[in-house]
């Protein structure tokens, strides 16, 4: 079973989980870890450390320290890193003075008795307290048999220092060293310079060419170490090679420098072809890499192909940065005219900038894929592109647009015959269809979508379709289903190692059970997909967890906490320019500060949200948002007002039901309450009456006997509802 996960992005979870466990027991003493180079480091390692202090920092008995070093160029490319987590804090260290600069000077050569003060002068004048510097200027030093240290005790020539010449820089120390390197030993030094920071012995041998050279690679690698210049890993990702690396990058930077440049391109090939033969179970590691030395090879294409499956790669284990990059990589290196090429990198690229929330790149990328589609002249091309600017309208709010083009593209997959293309539309139509509250539509398409996704025999493509599908069932109160389709959602996306799809799974199975009243369970699911999707670079995705966490607050009766997570989503979503996740935002802080007492706050968040939803058409949500505004007029006495929102709620109710709503029996709840307070009888009763026997039906499809006994007991408007006293 290990065997079949290795490599794998489940393995990768199941490690990192007994990793931060392994942790979690030392840290239960004091534990000190300590990293150097975090600019060498990739983002899913950024964010193992991140995930570590953050998990840590939970445990109230965790003594930890995490010190890390790295050059400013870091926060270049990882901004905000750190930032918001426990304990951290930012040092910027200066150079050594010339008071400490002898200090580490004397402990280097502390074997020499007596160090004369032409060397501490000879060292510090050059160094400017660079401590790597004076450790390679030392280096230098002993290579040149100016210190001599075939003794116990070392010894300074003087006659010999007065004769060398010291290089100005540090690249001109780590050059100089190179160049007093005996033939063979600087030729192995440049060649592992070329497969990059690490390398391994095999390739070494595999790209040496002259005869008989390649059984000393060892003795040089030998001699290398016991120089300071390369270290030997103690484990290798290529398994039957051991694994190298230089001691710093700047030495690898010198060696690299020093090689011709007609040899590079040989070289760069030659890697990339050894270890595309030789990384086994572990090819997938490499790719990035493989796609680098392909193009320094001066191979475009083959590099372009590398750099898509690892932007593949990337994106399907939610580093959402890496992907962008990786496949811009690859659309600099395609040709104009390498149409398929050109349509595997777009479309990659354009789903990481949604994911990434860069609306406007997004646009340009699914034009572009539609203008591929039709040079291509291919109709399932044409039902992807269009699929593309769908989903993408849809995230913004235009539920017009997206419908629009999920029509163009269901069009386009019928007429190529492609089934799987079919498979993804239909269930986005159906969630469209749900928004808008046009639950007859949504419900002659569902059964169809989820037949289609089952005969795909696509496990991603199934995912997405459980994902979107449970929301339709959720608003037509078929809870149960809900959930069940949550629960295959996530054991499809745990077995493919799909860590969104579990995200996706987790939240909206916390969202349903909230549905339920089942609000503890329901909040620790939620919290689940929060952390989980804290490691990811999806931030919609992040917004809209922060937002269902903040209803789960509210509805454990905590609505400050449930304020400030909520206000956390709004900001994000702003960013995001989603005008459904905004509205929604509305509505929630309206329930909220309803919940505080902060009336007049409420009112604002409850007017922008009936304003929000009017606007996108979302006439269930409106509804819901004005019987806020009715409960808020009602307290403050205003009879007038709140029979006015209660009658047009009322009306909605009769023309519609309750389908498509979010909180449906709060709103009949509302309506009771007001026409009591102004003496309706008559609508007092029909609002009662109607309420109570859609009640009783959602509870009669709740299949579990604990799920029911909760939905009504749990769910303060069920019960309130049930035992309202008509009585004026």
């Amino acid at each position: 079973a290990v065997q079949r996960l290795f490599g794998s992005p489940s393995f990768a979870e199941i490690a990192n989980l007994y990793l931060i466990n392994y942790f979690r027991q030392l840290a239960a003493g004091s534990l000190l870890i300590r990293l150097e180079d975090l600019h060498w480091m990739d983002d899913s390692t950024l964010d193992l450390i991140t995930e570590l202090v953050d998990e840590l920092s939970q445990e109230p008995d965790a003594r930890l320290m995490i010190v890390c070093t790295a050059r400013t160029e870091f926060f270049e490319h990882r901004e905000n890193w750190g930032v918001g987590l426990r304990g951290f804090t930012t040092l910027k260290l200066r150079r050594l003075s010339r008071l400490r600069s002898r200090a580490l000077i004397a402990e280097i050569l502390r074997n020499i008795q007596e160090i004369p003060e032409n060397l501490f002068t000879c060292i510090t004048s050059v160094s400017e307290g660079n401590p790597f510097f004076i450790e390679e200027l030392i280096k230098m030093l002993i290579e040149g048999d100016v210190i001599e240290i075939n003794h116990e005790t070392w010894k300074v020539r003087l006659e010999k220092l007065v004769e060398v010449q010291v290089p100005p820089t540090l690249t001109g120390i780590l050059q100089a060293r190179m160049d007093g390197l005996p033939p063979a030993e600087k030729l192995v030094l440049q060649r592992a310079a070329v497969i990059g920071r690490t390398f391994w012995d095999g390739l070494l041998q595999a790209i040496t060419n002259a005869e008989g050279e390649a059984e000393h690679i060892d003795d040089h690698l030998s001699t290398l170490r016991e120089r300071g210049l390369i270290y030997q890993l103690e484990r290798s990702t290529i398994e039957g090679h051991r694994e190298y690396l230089f001691k710093h990058a700047l030495v690898r930077d010198a060696a690299y420098e020093t090689v011709l440049l007609k040899h590079r391109q040989i070289y760069h090939s030659q890697v990339a072809a050894w270890i595309e033969v030789n990384a086994g179970d572990r090819l997938e590691e490499h790719l990035a890499l493989i796609a680098s030395h392909y193009a320094a090879g001066g191979q475009p294409d083959l590099a372009a192909d590398w750099a898509i499956r690892a932007g593949e790669r990337a994106a399907n284990q939610c580093s959402m940065q890496e992907a962008r990059n990786l496949f811009e990589q690859a659309l600099k290196m395609i040709q104009p005219n390498d149409l398929e090429r050109r349509w595997r990198a777009t479309i990659g690229h354009s789903e990481a900038m949604g994911v990434l929330g860069d609306i406007e790149v997004r646009h340009a990328d699914d034009q572009t894929l539609l203008a591929l589609a039709r040079q291509i002249e291919d109709d399932s091309r044409l039902a992807e592109a269009h699929y593309m600017i769908g989903s993408q309208a849809y995230r913004e709010g235009d539920n017009t647009s997206a419908q629009v083009a999920f029509d163009q593209a269901l069009r386009m997959a019928q007429a190529a015959g492609d089934l799987n293309m079919q498979a993804e539309i239909l269930p986005m139509q159906v969630v469209v269809l749900t928004t808008e509250g046009e639950l007859g539509a949504a419900g002659e398409l569902v059964e169809q979508a989820l037949k289609l996704a089952n005969q795909s025999g696509d496990t991603d493509i199934l995912a997405r379709a459980l994902t979107n599908l449970s929301l339709y069932y959720q608003s037509i109160g078929d809870v149960t289903r809900s959930v069940d389709l949550m629960h295959q959602l996530i054991d499809i996306s745990q077995q493919q190692g799909n860590r969104l799809g579990e995200v996706f799974g987790l939240a909206n199975l916390g969202y349903f059970y909230q549905s339920l009243g089942q609000f503890e369970a329901g909040y620790k699911l939620l919290q689940r997909a929060l952390h989980a999707v804290r490691r990811m670079e999806d931030r919609r995705t992040l917004a809209y967890n922060l937002l269902n966490l903040g209803l789960a607050e509210w509805r454990l009766g905590r609505p400050a906490d449930a304020i400030q997570t909520i206000e956390q989503s709004l900001s994000r979503l702003e960013a995001l320019g989603d005008q459904n996740g905004l509205a929604s935002c509305h509505f929630y802080l309206g329930l909220a500060h309803e919940a505080a007492d902060n009336s007049s706050r409420a009112t604002a968040q409850f007017e922008g949200a009936r304003e929000a939803f009017e606007t996108l058409g979302i006439t269930t949500q409106m509804v819901e948002a004005q019987a806020g505004l009715a409960r808020l007029a009602l307290k403050r006495q205003d009879l007038e007002q709140a029979n006015l929102y209660a009658l047009g709620i009322a009306k909605h109710l009769d023309l519609e039901g309750s389908q498509g709503f979010e909180l449906p029996f709060l709103v009949y709840l509302t309506c009771a309450q007001v026409f009591k307070a102004v003496g309706d009888i008559t609508q007092l009763k029909l609002t009662l009456d109607k309420g109570r026997r859609e009640l009783t039906k959602r509870l009669e499809g709740i299949s579990e006997v604990n799920w029911q006994k909760s939905f009504f007991e749990s769910i303060p408007e069920h019960r309130a509802l049930m035992t309202f006293e008509p009585t004026v």
